[in-house]
């Protein structure tokens, strides 16, 4: 409100309401909702669908203008630099067989090592690189796969892959978006726990990888909707 008496353009990007907060804006709000709204110079909704509840909390039709979902927008060109950071890990994994589990929860280390112990009974030469949502949580998933006995390299401590089944702990920052060049499948995190809503899809998917996600995804479900439109995960 006060930036727009300023003459200052507010904008929403990749707008989106859950269904919960549209029925609470619409039913209890609405000329509260409406007033807000007409104070944005543009709104970019991040599907039709959001573009559409927009349009019913009557934010002016002018200032509505559907771009797509803007995560699509990424560069994915490395830079030099960033080439380098990951640079010492594509021979290492290079003969054997590789998957990433990113964006990974606490919780979901669960699912991981379940996954894990399958597919290593069929692929000995098996890696596991695990990528956590946040950094803090890399310790306590290296711990409760050292109690399964599993071998764990650390990202951070620049260990090297060289351990049949071995598990890779990424415990660094800023790199995930170029690890997804070392996996032929990347399994996206923050989706196999009730409460959870997912993460973005779009960079696994540009690198190439197969995609794969639990089915909590609410915040995502409409990119996930439209790649297996393209191309079924």
């Amino acid at each position: 409100m006060v930036s727009s008496t300023k003459g200052i353009p507010l904008t929403l990007l990749n707008a989106r309401m859950s269904v919960k907060s549209f029925k609470f804006w619409s039913a209890w709000a609405l000329p509260l909702i409406s007033l807000m709204l007409s104070k944005f110079a543009l709104i970019i909704p991040l599907s039709t669908t959001q573009a559409i509840r927009f349009q019913l909390l009557q934010a002016p039709p002018s200032i509505i203008n559907f771009a797509g979902d803007l995560k699509y927008v990424v560069e994915h060109d490395m830079s030099k630099r960033n080439i380098a950071s990951t640079e010492d890990l594509k021979e290492q994994p290079s003969d054997r067989h590789v998957w990433m589990a990113a964006s990974v929860h606490r919780g979901e280390e669960q699912v991981i090592l379940a996954v894990h112990r399958l597919l290593v009974r069929r692929y000995p030469d098996l890696v596991t690189i695990i990528v956590p949502r946040h950094l803090q949580l890399a310790h306590h998933i290296v711990e409760e796969l050292q109690k399964e006995g599993l071998h764990v390299a650390l990202r951070s401590r620049k260990q090297k892959i060289t351990a049949r089944g071995l598990v890779y702990m990424v415990d660094t920052l800023g790199e995930l978006r170029h690890l997804y060049s070392l996996t032929p499948i990347a399994l996206v995190g923050g989706s196999f726990c009730p409460g959870f809503a997912g993460h973005n899809i779009s960079e696994a998917a540009a690198a190439g990888c197969a995609v794969l996600t639990g089915f909590h995804v609410g915040h995502f479900s409409h990119m996930i909707n439209e790649m297996q439109r393209l191309d079924p995960l």
